[in-house]
């Protein structure tokens, strides 16, 4: 079973992944595989987007690498394009307050265009809307990251895969849509 970890960038996907492989070596959770999209979009690059100043994925062949490795037991793929595969059969969002996202994005001392076009992408729920439509509204959840700890979010995903959770929330569990003024 492949699962997306995805998010807005500056939601906390990485501590979540690295809290995930940490805790599962210490066996306070079942040891998942918690894999780098980032890593791996790096094989498919085929492009740039100048206007953007980002790159261009082959996201059908990265889907197909990805699908080959699906197993019995979960793994996670983790990063903010992983709701965009089709091979995934779960999705989690990791969502937070787009103030605290800009601060988090300024501390990374991001150009002021990305992280105005981040927090505009969190404030519209942009993620969650295009994983609701990929994937149907029981398959994705929504996780408010904003003052959690890794760990926190560990036990909720860890619910969500052994079926102990609340069928997918679909889009829009978290709204930020009052922030816009």
């Amino acid at each position: 079973m492949l699962i997306a970890i995805t998010g807005t960038p500056g939601t906390g996907k990485k501590a979540l992944s690295e809290k995930m492989r940490e805790m599962g070596e210490k066996k306070k959770i079942k040891k998942y595989l918690v894999m780098d999209l980032d890593e791996i979009e790096k094989k498919f690059i085929i492009g740039m987007d100048e206007k953007r100043d980002c790159s261009i994925v082959d996201t059908d062949a990265m889907n197909e690498f990805i699908n080959e490795m699906d197993e019995d037991k979960p793994i996670f793929i983790q990063g903010h394009l992983s709701h965009l595969l089709p091979c995934v059969s779960k999705i989690i969002i990791l969502r937070k307050d787009p103030r605290k996202l800009r601060k988090e994005l300024e501390k990374r001392k991001w150009p002021r265009k990305k992280i105005e076009e981040n927090v505009e992408a969190e404030i519209l729920d942009i993620i969650s809307c295009q994983a609701f439509e990929l994937h149907g509204e029981k398959n994705v959840w929504e996780i408010d990251a904003t003052d959690k700890k890794p760990s926190e979010m560990v036990k909720e995903i860890s619910k969500i895969v052994d079926g102990n959770f609340e069928e997918g929330c679909g889009a829009g569990k978290v709204d930020w849509t009052h922030l816009i003024c």
